[in-house]
């Protein structure tokens, strides 16, 4: 009978999966879809396939082929070979996992079936870079409901299983690889005659980092007792070139109006100064509109905010140790006690130039228009304005993270036909910064003063920026050529703005759970259970910062020793635009921490509005305390969250399936058929305590810039809110054996995913200690939100049609309910703050009456600055609530509003040529969803009556990550020898709704939506091979990225480029010996 286990297909479930919570009723009834191993490929293959025969649930699964060989060294790198699943890559790196489309967020990660903590703060995503592969033994993904094991993955559940010590046995075995990473070496060509970048970082030539690892394993006492250690250590130097924009102004498209406001000419009716070619206006597109049935749709035109390039270096150390004690004294009981650490250390330093565009300000602006869709895009945009800056950023992160998880399991065959377990679980993860001086980000900038024409190109890859930096002459490089042409100076260089940041987060879980399993019959088991788990966490942050981006020294100050000459002109060898001639390049290098200690010693007027950090007595100067993170925290929030739960289930193997009424057949199926029903209820209570600061009015420091004054009380009581919530969850599992070779499965069931944490911590905070004007904004949070819910059903057909060889084809389908979208109102704030002045309200204030007998707009500051030359980040004009009116802020908080529908196919085939030792794997998950982005802005009446000249427009939801993946594998795996190249690809995605610095805007400035970010396709080669030199001596080879693919996000059309990174190939050469 198909589904009464064999005596492989069980052993082998058992070495795999059998640490899961319940061990005995998931080794019966998990799924491997699909194994990728270093050597002994076919043979993992043949196992899976074996298993995904007999199972009753639907999962996929990575694992070794011995203790102590998993295939890839980072879990999320192997996660991607599986179908329906793709990865999120960090510095290059896989990070995160999505699954059938559905993001990080909604994929709950347990070791050995117990839920993992997360040290982000406020995340649920797990970072597998946490975790080292060395002492997995498989990484299984759940995809289907299933109601024995935790809640919290409607894209799935996917549980780390760590290693046995009773069930590996003897293992002794020690690996050591050398990482080649290619993103930090020092190339003469691409800066001869100035220092190269990554030279002044320190990074070598060599490029490389260590990494070893080692695992014992044993058995003692007739193998009543069993102890495996494993431990691992990578050190790992890389860097990032990145360019982009920070956000994109979007404007409601107008052929002769301005961009940015700007004021018009009355005899030609075009903005002075402003030259704008093939730019169209709305009713260009009116016909347009119709035929594509959008009659509300809205033409628009955006321009960047800024441009950047920016270099960074990384330094990542990471030490991972993992304990296992069993104890079997007699075979019907066993005890397992384990711990895991897991620790990183993370630093990164980064030199960067950037150019702001000054858009409404500008004295002229000159553009080219892509008009191939209603968002038009400049093809050229340039600008001139006289002495704008050039700010060269010099800056560091510094973190350092540590997980823990303690857990002791008792199994107990009480009887033959009665299994009982109890199990027991804490854990923590937290993470902070490594040095409380630079906290965990630290900013500042230089700048040049002499940049007069701005321009940039978007036609290509890789955005485009040429500067002028002739202050006397406003010509761009390539128009006049690169040898007539300014260059920068290191006397033209003055100290300017600053940003240093600080924050802790802390995560713990205590679990507790009792279950067990009842064999009624030889065909049919019962598993029950309860379970209690609580889980806490705690997250602080503190910002210093100084908006003295117009300077604090002069030219000349700065010691020109300390400066180093840099150029960026070849970090991005592989992406198009890189080549062109006259791209700005030329930057300066300072370390930060001599940069800190110069800006301390200048002089500072007393600015009440900043808090300034907690630094060291050491430290001097008489502007010490703005360069330097602070550790009196002025945001803490917290949150608790214990769920109460308990579960039942059976599973019967029935010989075949009747229908029948009144002893009448009314349908008969004569195939072997597996039954798997269950239901699992769930309660939880959510406790949230926040501390945040009080804002007590605002500031204008001249220009454009507006700053927030708060203040924050330590002995303070935190606002407190609660929520709660129950559901049931069930599960309906249906396999049938349709002929020898044939299977086919229906499965059912209910998931959840819980809010991220952020969205149920309480309090309402400001967004940002600096805004432009008009741009006043707060967030709250919603402790009484509800879960994510997803109704599924999955369909599948497996043909077997070899040894070793299948083909399966899924389909799934998802009715997700409680999405949660961001309510939004306009509020002063009474409630909470009792009301906050705006510097540039009241009839009778500085700011207005200032911009009145100017005849100047409110929204005109550089020239309101003018006629208030005092006013300066030294000298801000402070809001007084006597002559000011209360600020309009605009308060955006979680909601459960939204609902979709998912769908999807799954294709996997797997097949082996014969004998020959070659073989195959191809993948291809197509997901979508009855909803998505609609890039084009629509129109809508507006619900509060207001009047026409109002721009209301439809709010859009969409899924984050949804997209289409695919990889093809082909192997050859004989006599020791085995290699592997494995190409895997993700189609365009959606990535969330708000840009850092873009949004849209009606015609007069008022904001009328977010402006989306989305992450171009992309594909990477990767590719390993190992030989077996004898029993004991293993070499390996592995490539990672070889085609040194780059990755791009854009905008609301692909030319509104937001990101370009390229990191660059890695590899790594090892080898294993085992003992």
């Amino acid at each position: 009978m198909l589904f009464k286990k064999n005596v492989l297909s069980n052993s082998v479930a058992v070495a795999l999966v059998g640490s899961t919570m319940p061990s005995f009723s998931q080794a019966q009834e998990l799924e491997i879809e699909e194994v990728i191993v270093e050597g002994g490929i076919r043979a993992s293959l043949k196992k899976s396939m074996d298993i995904k025969r007999d199972t009753a649930g639907v999962a996929d699964a990575i694992s070794a082929e011995d203790m102590g060989k998993f295939p890839d060294t980072n879990l999320a790198e192997a996660l991607q070979r599986i179908t329906g699943v793709s990865i999120d890559r960090s510095r290059g790196e896989g990070s995160k996992v999505t699954v059938r489309g559905f993001g990080p967020e909604y994929n709950m990660v347990t070791l050995n079936g117990r839920q993992m903590p997360t040290h982000s703060g406020d995340s649920r995503s797990f970072d597998f870079g946490d975790l080292a592969s060395e002492g997995v033994a498989a990484v299984v993904v759940n995809k289907t409901g299933d109601a024995s094991v935790p809640s919290g993955g409607i894209g799935s559940l996917i549980n780390i299983i760590s290693t046995k010590p009773l069930e590996a046995g003897y293992v002794r075995s020690f690996g050591a690889k050398a990482m080649y990473d290619t993103s930090i070496i020092a190339t003469d060509e691409i800066a001869p005659n100035l220092t190269d970048v990554w030279d002044v970082f320190d990074f070598g030539r060599e490029g490389i980092s260590p990494e070893i690892s080692g695992i014992i394993s044993d058995t003692f006492f007739d193998d009543t007792l069993g102890v495996s250690l494993s431990l691992s250590y990578q050190k790992r130097n890389n860097a990032d070139r990145n360019a982009g924009v920070s956000g994109w102004k979007t404007f409601l498209a107008d052929a002769n109006g301005p961009l940015y406001s700007a004021p018009k000419d009355t005899a030609s009716g075009h903005a002075v100064g402003q030259i704008h070619h093939g730019r169209l206006s709305q009713s260009d597109w009116s016909e347009w509109f119709v035929e594509n049935g959008m009659p509300n749709g809205l033409a628009t035109t955006s321009l960047p905010q800024n441009l950047t390039y920016r270099v960074t270096s990384y330094e990542a150390e990471r030490k991972n140790s993992q304990l296992t004690l069993q104890y079997r004294p007699i075979e019907s009981l066993t005890t397992t006690i384990d711990y895991t650490n897991s620790g990183l250390e993370f630093s990164s330093d980064f030199n960067d130039l950037s150019a702001w565009f000054s858009g409404r300000e500008a004295s002229r602006q000159d553009s080219v228009w892509d008009n191939s869709s209603p968002n038009a895009t400049p093809i050229l945009y340039r600008e001139e304005r006289a002495n704008n800056d050039y700010p060269v950023g010099q800056g560091s992160t510094g973190s350092k993270s540590q997980n823990n998880s303690f857990g002791i399991n008792f199994e107990w065959y009480a009887t033959d036909t009665l299994q009982l377990e109890l199990d027991y679980h804490q854990s923590l993860a937290k993470s902070g910064p490594q040095d409380d001086i630079n906290g965990t980000g630290s900013l500042v900038t230089i700048s040049s003063y002499n940049r007069c024409v701005s321009k940039a190109y978007f036609s290509e890859d890789l955005p485009i920026l040429v500067l002028g930096m002739d202050s006397e002459n406003c010509i761009a490089a390539d128009e006049l050529g690169e040898d007539t042409d300014r260059p920068i100076y290191s006397n033209d260089m003055i100290i300017s703005g600053s940003v240093f940041s600080n924050g802790r987060s802390r995560m713990d879980i205590e679990q507790t759970r009792f279950g067990g399993t009842f064999d009624v019959s030889d065909f049919s088991t019962i598993d029950f259970g309860i379970e209690l788990t609580e889980v806490t966490n705690n997250t602080k942050s503190a910002t210093v910062q100084r908006n003295s981006w117009s300077g604090i020294s002069e030219p000349g100050d700065l010691d020109i020793d300390a400066l180093t000459r840099v150029d960026l002109a070849g970090a991005f060898d592989a992406v198009s635009g890189s080549d062109y001639e006259y791209l700005q390049s030329e930057a300066f290098h300072i370390d930060i921490k001599t940069l800190s200690d110069i800006a301390r010693t200048y002089p500072v007027n007393e600015l009440p509005i900043w808090k300034g950090g907690s630094c060291s007595d050491d430290l001097i100067g008489p502007n010490r305390d703005f360069y330097c993170a602070s550790t009196d925290f002025t945001n803490e929030k917290e949150t608790t969250e214990t769920t109460e739960s308990a579960y039942f289930q059976s599973t019967t193997d029935y010989d075949g399936i009747k229908l029948a009424l009144y002893g009448h057949t009314l349908f008969e199926l004569d195939m072997p058929t597996n039954v798997r029903t269950g239901f699992r209820y769930e309660r939880t209570d959510v406790l949230s305590s926040a501390y945040v600061p009080t804002v007590n009015g605002t500031a204008w420091e001249g220009k454009a810039e507006f700053t927030v004054d708060q203040s924050f009380d330590p002995n303070s009581d935190p606002v407190k809110d609660t929520g709660s919530y129950g559901i049931l969850l069930p599960n309906l599992d249906i396999n049938i054996e349709i002929a020898d070779d044939l299977v086919g499965r229906i499965s059912t069931s209910k998931t959840i995913t819980r809010p991220s944490y952020n969205l149920i911590k309480g309090g309402t905070t400001v967004n940002g200690t600096s805004y432009k004007y008009g741009n006043l904004s707060a967030s709250a949070g919603n402790p009484n939100l509800k879960p994510i819910e997803s109704k599924n059903l999955d369909l599948s057909l497996e043909w077997y049609y070899g040894d070793t060889d299948y083909f399966s084809v899924g389909y799934f389908k998802k009715n997700v309910q409680n999405f949660i979208g961001t309510g939004t109102i306009e509020d002063e704030l009474l409630d909470v703050f009792g009301g906050v002045p705006d510097v540039t309200t009241g009839v009778n204030s500085v700011y207005v009456v200032a911009a009145r007998n100017a005849g100047l707009e409110l929204y005109e500051t550089t020239e309101i600055a003018k006629v208030l030359p005092e006013v300066g980040p030294d000298n801000p004009l402070l809001s007084n609530p006597e002559t000011n009116d209360n600020a309009k802020f605009q308060v955006s908080f979680p909601v459960n509003e939204k609902e979709a529908m998912v769908y999807g196919w799954e294709f996997n085939l797997q097949h082996n040529f014969g004998e020959s030792g070659f073989g195959m794997i191809a993948n291809y998950t197509k997901p979508w969803a009855n909803v998505g982005y609609n890039n084009i802005i629509t129109s809508k009446p507006c619900e509060d009556g207001s009047s026409a000249d109002k721009v209301c427009v439809e709010p859009q939801f969409a899924l984050v990550g949804l997209s289409e993946s695919a990889n093809l594998i082909a192997f050859y795996d004989k006599d020791g020898f085995s290699t592997r190249i494995a190409y895997n690809w993700r189609d365009d995605f959606y990535g969330g709704d708000g840009q850092d610095e873009g949004a849209a805007y009606d015609t007069k400035g008022n904001f009328i939506a977010n402006n989306p970010q989305n992450t171009q396709a992309y594909g990477q080669i990767d590719l390993s091979a190992t030989y077996e030199i004898n029993d004991n001596l293993t070499i390996m080879l592995d490539g990672i990225n070889v085609t040194d693919s780059t990755l791009r996000r854009y905008g609301r059309e692909k030319s509104q480029v937001l990101g370009v990174s390229q990191n660059g190939p890695r590899y790594n050469l090892g080898l294993r010996y085992t003992f």
